[in-house]
């Protein structure tokens, strides 16, 4: 006997936190705010100043950039720089549609 079962179509298939920010995001995060602490060590050990705390701040910030998919097209900065990558070596014409009625 064989079970079936219906899913709804809006489940999504992977953990999220919030929308679109998942594992994957959340990991180039820390990566972004690993860089920008080292940075701080570095810049640290060399001036003894404390301006140099920008340096986890613009890691912190680049990490989310590159991990924050876009609302419109689902696609991260990484995902996208992908996708240029493959157009440019090999171009294809791609048909997108996003968002409704579109």
């Amino acid at each position: 006997m064989d079970l079936y079962f219906l899913i709804p179509k809006n489940v999504r298939t992977r953990m999220e936190f919030f929308t679109g920010f998942g594992w994957f995001e959340l990991f180039i995060l820390l990566i972004g705010l690993g860089v920008g602490i080292l940075l701080f060590g570095i810049a640290f050990l060399i001036t003894h100043s404390f301006i140099t705390l920008l340096f986890i701040v613009v890691g912190g910030t680049a990490g989310f950039l590159l991990g924050k998919p876009n609302p419109y097209t689902g696609m991260n900065a990484l995902s996208f720089l992908k996708a240029f990558k493959a157009f440019k070596t090999k171009r294809n014409r791609y048909f997108y549609r996003f968002g409704d009625g579109r």
